[in-house]
């Protein structure tokens, strides 16, 4: 389980005012985590670092593979919505002998990353259409 999905188990468990009601909101999560990995190919954990990726950005290796990181990028990978450059040092010669990762969206990760802002917008309207004015 990655570092994104566990997190968000966490945060449902210790939110939650009653095990019943826990229990219930933590297995809807999986099951949501399990629709996507059907239906695009990637989990939530993966959508989440896919949100928030810098075109052009480095980011060390070793830190990657210590936050679990380094796992949502192999899948996005994999499902062909990002391209990954290994860099030993940064381009001007700093960073010394250690790797750094760039992680470019493709067309693919483009349109998710697009669709995801999208219904985050349409779902932050609705709420306050629905909301109670003060």
């Amino acid at each position: 389980m990655g570092t994104f999905f566990r997190s968000i188990v966490i945060a449902v468990s210790i939110a939650c005012s009653s095990s019943a009601v826990c229990a219930d909101i933590a297995q809807r999560v999986i099951e949501l985590n399990q629709r996507s990995i059907e239906s695009i190919g990637v989990s939530l954990g993966a959508l989440s670092y896919l949100s928030g990726v810098k075109p052009g950005e480095l980011s060390h290796l070793e830190y990657l593979e210590k936050t679990g990181d380094i796992a949502y990028v192999k899948e996005l990978e994999s499902a062909g919505y990002v391209k990954v450059d290994y860099h030993h040092g940064f381009p001007d010669g700093a960073g010394g002998t250690a790797t750094y990762i760039s992680v470019e969206p493709l067309k693919a990760g483009l349109d998710i990353r697009a669709a995801l802002q999208s219904s985050n917008h349409s779902n932050a309207v609705h709420v306050e259409t629905v909301a109670p004015s003060p």
